[in-house]
């Protein structure tokens, strides 16, 4: 069987990284190809260390203290992330990227995946598969860049990089608007591969999280605490929990804060919601591939991403306040758009990995 080496973000700190890393992987597989992730640094060690210095002053002592509780959530969390990744994926760990390049990992394909791989303040070479030698193929499937504009600073580099690329898929439009000004490719744009699998499919991985009581889930990269009044006001109005699935010390309002969930959790807690209040792109994705009522928080300072999912399922966004009223009748048109969406990116799979 044929294999394909992936590059992508794969990491236990981030549930989307691993859901799209997995759902690329068993798109490939449908195809009749075996693959792999190629990652430029070490395998993860067996235990989470983190050091947290004590306080200097009284003023930062609660932080501190909240953060020995989160240390101890978050190993359990690293732990079980890992595992799941052992699991399920299967990755090629390589020490740094100079070690990639003098080692040249074997494949058949060489695919630059999705999420936010292609951020030009980064240029992270092998996530444009840079290591390869000139007559290699250099293939990508949803890349994204997370922004807009590419800085003068960055834009040698950055266009250097992308003129490698032999054949181009991005996630957004105005990215492909953007990469186009550096490349005479043809930029095909295709959907977050999470959304190549299928609800009933990824119920398969979801592991219960311990709740008893119907919830709302807020699920956060970014969050203005004025908002917090709007989730007070739902509790109050629902009689529904408010569970804030977090990582970190976030002044969100919640009657519950969940700190240790696994990647099985995550999509559990998603599925199991009540309505779903995210300012994650896959936190996104996952509320609408379970069908879910949910409200997107958008970032100003990045909204083409979440906006982008939006416009091309034809989703009217709800506000916070109002994300019970969401109408869930509108699913019937857009799964058939997802189908649509599927299809197309089934097809363009399928040509860059059938020479």
């Amino acid at each position: 069987m044929k294999k394909v080496a992936v590059t992508t973000y794969c990491t236990w700190s981030s549930y989307g990284s691993i859901m799209q890393s997995l759902a690329l992987k068993k798109v490939i597989k449908k195809l009749g190809l075996d693959s792999y992730i190629l990652l430029d640094y070490p395998a993860p060690s067996n235990q989470y260390e983190q050091i947290i210095p004590f306080p200097k002053s009284v003023k930062s002592l609660i932080i501190w203290l909240y953060k020995k509780v989160i240390s101890k959530k978050t190993k359990h969390r690293y732990k079980n992330s890992n595992e799941f990744i052992k699991r399920n994926l299967d990755v090629g760990y390589y020490n740094d990227y100079e070690t990639v390049v003098k080692q040249q990992p074997k494949a058949d394909f060489y695919l630059a995946g999705s999420d936010q791989i292609w951020h030009p303040a980064l240029c992270k070479p092998l996530f444009f598969l840079d290591f390869l030698p000139n007559e290699t193929k250099r293939l990508s499937y949803a890349a994204s860049m997370g922004i807009t504009t590419v800085s003068k600073e960055k834009e040698s580099e950055f266009a250097d990089l992308i003129s490698k690329m032999n054949c181009i898929s991005v996630r957004e439009e105005d990215m492909a608007q953007v990469i186009q000004k550096y490349t005479d490719k043809s930029v095909s744009v295709n959907i977050d591969p999470t959304f190549l699998v299928d609800g009933e499919e990824w119920t398969k991985y979801a592991e219960e999280y311990p709740l008893k009581k119907p919830y709302i889930l807020v699920y956060t990269i970014y969050w203005d605490k004025a908002w917090n009044n709007k989730l007070k006001k739902l509790h109050k109005e629902t009689g529904y929990d408010i569970v804030n699935l977090t990582t970190d010390f976030v002044r969100i309002y919640a009657n519950k804060k969940v700190l240790d969930a696994s990647p099985g959790q995550f999509l559990w807690l998603v599925k199991n919601a009540q309505a779903v209040v995210t300012s994650s792109f896959h936190g996104l994705a996952f509320s609408i591939i379970f069908g879910k009522k949910f409200s997107a928080v958008i970032n100003p300072n990045s909204p083409s991403r979440m906006n982008a999912l939006l416009e091309r399922l034809g989703i009217v966004n709800s506000d916070i306040d109002s994300v019970m009223d969401f109408d869930l009748s509108k699913y019937k048109d857009i799964r058939l758009k997802i189908k649509e969406e599927q299809t197309k990116s089934e097809e363009y799979l399928k040509g860059i990995l059938n020479e």
